[in-house]
């Protein structure tokens, strides 16, 4: 019998993190082309100083998902190799 959600990723698996830093990152970066694009949205550059707010908050959460990811992988495989079966199951 299949489970709710099937197999997509979740944020609670290492990939599914890892996956959903790389995304924020990703809109990190979209959100300062957007503002870099259109400086004549706010005078004296307060677009691109917008966009680079954005990007701090998107780019640092997106950098810390992608860290812990990392790191949660290999914690995986290490726990699959000491106790023979997932974690999350």
């Amino acid at each position: 019998m299949s489970r709710p959600g099937g197999s997509r990723p979740k944020i609670r698996s290492p990939r599914g993190l890892l996956l959903f830093g790389i995304f924020l990152l990703f809109a990190g970066i979209v959100a300062v082309v957007i503002a870099a694009a259109a400086p004549e949205v706010l005078p004296n550059g307060g677009a691109i100083g917008a966009g680079i707010f954005i990007f701090i908050i998107f780019g640092g959460l997106g950098l810390a998902a992608v860290i812990m990811g990392a790191k949660r992988i290999r914690w995986k495989r290490e726990y699959v190799k000491v106790t023979g079966h997932e974690p999350w199951q």
